[in-house]
């Protein structure tokens, strides 16, 4: 049987948007952030585009409905880099920023922020 905190650490998401200097911005979830913050390193390496900006938000539980609505209102103002799904060609990163910190006080605000790991330490 897990430990509460083992539990709090595999349930916890992380939300991102990252702006590369080509003018992509990319959005996403991960549950190992490092990992994936390495594998957009690597992409931009590949596309000649270091990454520049980025934002990232703690879940406790389900990042993907936000990552959807992160998704679909990128998609209505920008095309998407052939074959990739949440890279954005000439987004404003602010804007997506933006967008990206309403969800984020929208989830705070019924607590899908509040991990157990942040209770435990509390």
């Amino acid at each position: 049987m897990m430990e509460p905190a083992a539990n709090a650490v595999s349930s916890a998401r992380f939300l991102y948007v990252i702006g590369f200097a080509d003018g992509v911005v990319k959005v996403g979830q991960t549950q190992n952030m490092p990992q994936r913050f390495r594998a957009h390193q690597c992409y931009g390496r590949r596309n000649g585009a270091t990454i520049e900006r980025f934002e990232i938000g703690l879940r406790h539980g389900s990042a993907r409905p936000d990552e959807k609505r992160l998704i679909a209102f990128c998609a209505e103002r920008w095309p998407v880099v052939p074959g990739h799904s949440e890279f954005f060609v000439g987004a404003d990163f602010d804007e997506v920023a933006d967008y990206f910190w309403a969800l984020e006080w929208r989830a705070r605000d019924v607590g899908y922020l509040t991990s157990e790991i942040e209770c435990q330490a509390a």
